[in-house]
Order: structure tokens, then sequence, then C-alpha cells
């Protein structure tokens, strides 16, 4: 569905045209094809960045970050999720940020930093927590 979209993107509205690329993005990465997903979050990384729009962006970094994880570039995939983070925070995004330190817990799990990780991991938790229910 989303190759038959692919040749009339340019007709499309570019708010439309970053969502449709991060979904290309999104099933590339499902498959595997890390290379092509990378491909299609940069396209609507740069889209989201034109439009301003910061909650696309932060999950668009966050997504890259997903992928570098997988390919075990620690370090890119912090500098991409850090820039989630920031980007969620300095916009009140609650969820986004609790996304961005997951993430960034499981890119210490991975390295084998434990205790880095499990303090991203509560901290994305207690927001979570805080943000669905404001009284805990």
């Amino acid at each position: 569905m989303y190759k038959k979209f692919l040749e009339h993107l340019a007709n499309i509205h570019p708010s439309y045209q970053t969502i449709f690329l991060y979904g290309m993005g999104k099933v590339y990465y499902a498959q595997g094809y890390l290379e092509k997903a990378i491909e299609y979050y940069q396209q609507a990384l740069e889209l989201a960045r034109i439009l301003l729009d910061c909650q696309q962006e932060s999950a668009i970094l966050n997504s890259l970050g997903l992928v570098y994880l997988y390919l075990r570039n620690h370090s890119q995939s912090i500098n991409y999720t850090w820039q989630a983070l920031v980007i969620a925070w300095k916009n009140h995004n609650y969820q986004g940020q609790a996304i961005a330190l997951n993430s960034l817990g499981l890119v210490f799990c991975q390295k084998g930093k434990y205790s880095k990780a499990i303090k991203y991991l509560q901290e994305s938790r207690r927001i979570l927590r805080q943000s669905y229910n404001p009284s805990l």
C-alpha cells in the first residue's frame, strides 16, 4: 500500500508526507531493512523540521535511535535518542520524554551498563505514571 502512495507523494500536503515517510521507515525497520528505514526516517525528519512539527521530529529521532541500537552503533543511537528527549522535554511532551528515556535505558542495557539503564527506565516509568495519573 505504501509503495502505491509513493508515486503520488509530491501531490500531498507536507504534513501527510512526513507521516507517510515515517510509516515507510517503520515498515522497513520491521522487515529488517535498516538502511531503507534510515533513508525514509531521514526524509521524514527533514520535513518535520521544515514544518516545525516537534512531536513528529522527536518520534522520528527516537526511531532513528532504535535503528542504530539494532545496528549496535551505540553512539549514534544515544545521539538521536538524546535529541528526541531534548525536543520532548522542551515541548512538555511527557509521552515523548518517557519513550526516549526508555530507549536510552535499552541502549545502556545492551552496553552492559545496567545501573545507568535502570535509572533511565525508572525515570521513564515515573513520567508515564505521573502523566497518566497526576495525583501520583
